[in-house]
């Protein structure tokens, strides 16, 4: 999650977010990796919570079973806004080839744009680049969407490639 949110609870309640770790941290490869991660203010906003930790992750060789993704592929037709962008989120970090059609079809909800590029990117298949390619055509050229397909079409050393 992204900026602030406000949350308030009654006594007695609680309330948990989940934190993608492999977003913006490349732990994609097995190993034992080490996370800094804070919670703090936000672009001058603060909700006076503060947290800081390190956390030691370990990532196996053994990929994620596809049928453990299945309740993220359902909840994009949940019908709530912040269940689906939980699992477009999680559903483009990981990527699995298993679910191309599901990650390709993300060009074709404007809703899902904004997780579009990375899912395809990370999918890195003739497919993707075709659909990163429409979705750069799409889009709005001053959208961040936009920016993001192009900035990957560009660094794609395959890009040009027919055989790929």
């Amino acid at each position: 999650m992204c900026g602030p949110m406000i949350v308030t609870l009654q006594p007695g309640e609680n309330h948990v977010d989940r934190i993608l770790l492999n977003l913006f941290n490349d732990v994609n490869a097995p190993g034992t990796y080490s996370i800094h991660a804070t919670r703090g203010a936000f672009l001058g906003w603060s909700d006076g919570l503060k947290a800081d930790s390190t956390l030691t992750v370990t990532v196996s060789q053994t990929p994620v079973d596809t049928k453990e993704l299945l309740p993220l592929v359902n909840q994009l037709r949940s019908g709530d806004g912040k269940r689906i962008s939980e699992a477009a989120r999680t559903l483009a970090a990981v990527a699995p080839k298993s679910y191309e059609d599901v990650l390709l079809a993300f060009v074709d909800d404007a809703y899902l744009w904004s997780y579009a590029p990375l899912a395809l990117h990370r999918l890195n298949t003739p497919r993707s680049l075709d659909a990163m390619r429409k979705l750069a055509s799409i889009t709005d050229s001053h959208s961040w969407e936009h920016r993001k397909a192009l900035e990957y079409l560009a660094n794609d050393p395959c890009a040009d490639d027919p055989l790929r």
